[in-house]
C-alpha cells in the first residue's frame, strides 16, 4: 500500500517509507504514538501481553498483525 507524508507523520514511520504491506500498515496503526487506540471490536484481538501466545486472543485471522503490549 502506498504511504503518504501524512501517514508517515501520524504513524511515526521512517521518513523514507513509501509503501507497506497491509499487515505492516495495521501493525503500524496499532503501534502509533497515541494515548489510547479506539477499536469497536475489542483491542484484545490486536494487542496481547508478552506472556501470551497468539492462541490466547482467540482470533487466528489477526495473528499476522497482533502486537505485544509495550512494543
Amino acid at each position: 500500500m502506498a504511504i503518504t507524508p501524512e501517514m508517515i507523520t501520524v504513524l511515526g514511520l521512517p521518513a523514507d517509507t513509501t509503501s507497506m504491506t497491509r499487515a505492516d500498515l495495521i501493525n503500524a496503526v496499532l503501534k502509533a504514538p497515541v494515548d489510547l487506540p479506539r477499536n469497536g471490536g475489542g483491542i484484545g484481538t490486536y494487542v496481547k501481553a508478552s506472556s501470551e501466545g497468539n492462541a490466547a486472543a482467540g482470533d487466528r485471522a489477526n495473528d499476522a498483525v497482533r502486537s505485544m503490549a509495550g512494543n
